[in-house]
């Protein structure tokens, strides 16, 4: 469920979702020790694909299960859907975005925003980004967002963040738990890196949340 809520309330958390999916393919089609039988990895295969049936379920229930933003006949947006996809840049891009349009998997009013957030958010704007004492078009250095939290994070978190890592170091923490935390903030921080930079550190808060979560362990010890 609440990776539904995520993915109704940012369309950053489609990331995320792949995430999941990915990770939990891995973690059900990786051999135990002892070699696990077929049946348990489709049965874990089946968990994966519950939470992913379930998330989308969830999305659409915040629409009302209405693929239509309005009851009137026709598009209402300002920009034609057909025309906010044709403006993302990258084919491979466009090419999931008309499967999603075409396959109605999500409410239409929501394959929109997506397109507009990886026009914006990942292809970029063309407007000057002032970064580190320097002046940058469409895009700041690679080390941005890495910069932008170490620098954002308050101290007393950063040394919870710490705290944390050296209980997972140490294995006084499930070392489980850590790679699937810090992959996911891995996975986050490499699309950011690869997309455009603006807007600070608010598009990197989830991975902030994932790293609280290392703080967490931090208070445990």
């Amino acid at each position: 469920m609440a990776l539904g809520l995520a993915l109704a309330a940012r369309h950053s958390a489609p990331i995320f979702l792949i995430f999941v999916f990915l990770i939990g393919c891995v973690r059900a089609f990786r051999p135990s020790p002892a070699g696990a039988q077929t049946p348990r990895r489709l049965s874990r295969f089946a968990m994966v694909m519950a939470v992913v049936v379930g998330a989308l379920a969830v999305l659409w229930a915040t629409y009302r299960f209405r693929y239509v933003e309005s009851p009137a006949p026709g598009e209402v947006f300002n920009r034609p859907l057909a025309d906010k996809i044709s403006d993302v840049r990258s084919p491979v891009y466009r090419a999931v975005l008309q499967g999603m349009r075409l396959t109605h998997i999500v409410p239409r009013a929501y394959i929109w925003g997506l397109a507009d957030t990886v026009r914006s958010g990942l292809e970029g704007r063309i407007i000057p980004i002032t970064a580190f004492g320097r002046a940058y078009i469409d895009r700041g250095p690679k080390c941005y967002f890495p910069a932008m939290i170490a620098v954002k994070l308050p101290i007393g978190l950063s040394v919870l963040i710490l705290i944390g890592f050296l209980a997972f170091a140490t294995r006084r923490a499930p070392p489980d738990a850590a790679i699937t935390v810090l992959a996911a903030a891995a996975f986050f921080m490499l699309v950011l890196i690869a997309g455009s930079t603006y807007a600070g550190i608010r598009h990197a808060l989830p991975v902030v949340v994932l790293l609280a979560i290392v703080g967490g362990v931090g208070v445990l010890q």
